[in-house]
């Protein structure tokens, strides 16, 4: 079945059903884990990050500088989380976001679906749990939002508004690099008939990702070299080290990282990429819980990674590989610190798609890259 065109979709009953379904899980699981937290972890609700993002002396080569005076600017630091102002003004940017899935989900899934959708994206307690704070995942939050809704709406209009909206967020989240460069480099030349000022839009956003990359190139190099936590690939050698020669571990340690960083990022909270799966008393009261939580976010979304690449796999075509383009911001995690914030940014996005049934045709009539697809049933 074709998408169809309804200019008010946004009012129409499916829509504002879901949003609802989708307001009210997310208020239910933000008051459970604020209110509960602290059961669990000691710390209760934190974000120690904003120590260093407040530091006075960032200068544009630090990592997520214009984040850093975003954060100085508002004065929003690590006290200040609790702030009923902040706690408020995190929660509506966290709605806005991911507010294009939900328009995606209305105009293509059956009413059932879409709610059920609604309901997942609302109650993913590690979402809800960063919707709490003003993190940086916001902003590649949002670019992937809007490259999932140029997905299923491509013209030029859309796509200056893909370039614009990733080169604005990549200012403030430099894991989105290799993101922005994906959608330049394939989706410009796709593109047809851009007017000059398009043009010069395109051109800006260009040179706002060769800026990024020029001022974040050292501290790629430094984080992707990095050997810091439990699972690093120094402390990796050094395990396989105790029981292979030194050369073979070094070899093997290179190889297997990024299988163990990939578990991490679906799987581990950022303490245990730092102090290992069994976490001190005062970050994890209860052993059980952590690693079962631990085991269910792995499963769950291993299954979500799955069924995405096998819907690229089945009928494989280029415009089904682009869906693959947003898990780019993944890569350097594969050798610097990996752990499940990292792929906080993909989750509605695998959320959405394993809805969709195995025969999607990704193919255009009026343009290159629109999308054909059929309801689940």
């Amino acid at each position: 079945m074709y998408l169809q065109k309804n200019k008010s979709f946004l009012y129409n009953q499916i829509f504002k059903k879901s949003f609802l379904i989708f307001i009210l899980s997310r208020a239910f699981i933000a008051f459970l884990i604020y209110f509960f937290l602290e059961k669990y972890d000691n710390r209760f609700f934190t974000f120690t990050d904003l120590d260093f993002y407040n530091n006075s002396e960032l200068n544009i080569f630090s990592p997520n500088y214009f984040y850093a005076k975003l954060v100085q600017l508002i004065g929003y630091e690590k006290e200040s989380i609790h702030n009923l102002f902040f706690l408020a003004l995190s929660s509506f940017l966290s709605i806005l976001v991911v507010l294009p899935y939900l328009i995606i989900a209305s105009r293509i899934f059956k009413n059932k679906y879409c709610y059920f959708f609604s309901f997942l994206l609302g109650s993913h307690p590690y979402i809800v749990l960063y919707s709490l704070k003003m993190d940086s995942s916001l902003f590649p939050l949002l670019a992937i939002s809007i490259f999932n809704f140029y997905l299923f709406n491509q013209s030029n209009r859309n796509y200056l508004l893909l370039v614009s909206i990733s080169s604005f967020c990549l200012l403030f989240r430099n894991s989105l690099l290799p993101f922005a460069i994906l959608i330049y480099i394939f989706f410009f030349l796709n593109r047809k008939n851009f007017s000059n000022i398009q043009k010069i839009v395109v051109y800006i956003s260009i040179l706002m990702v060769s800026f990024i990359l020029f001022s974040q190139f050292g501290y790629g190099i430094e984080y992707v070299n990095q050997n810091f936590g439990c699972y690093s690939q120094g402390s990796i050698e050094n395990y396989l080290d105790s029981f292979l020669p030194q050369n073979v571990s070094s070899l093997l340690s290179y190889l297997f990282t990024p299988i163990v960083h990939l578990f991490l990022n679906l799987g581990a909270r950022e303490a245990i990429s730092i102090y290992c799966l069994n976490l001190p008393n005062e970050i994890a009261s209860s052993s059980f819980l952590n690693i079962m939580s631990t085991l269910i976010f792995f499963v769950f979304h291993s299954y979500l990674v799955i069924k995405i690449f096998c819907l690229v796999k089945n009928n494989f075509s280029f415009s089904k590989f682009s869906l693959l383009f947003p898990f780019s911001i993944l890569l350097p995690t594969f050798y610097g610190t990996a752990h499940m914030r990292y792929l906080l940014p993909l989750l509605p996005m695998l959320l959405l798609w394993q809805f969709l049934s195995e025969d999607t045709k990704l193919r255009s009539k009026k343009y290159n890259f629109k999308l054909k697809l059929s309801y689940v049933d």
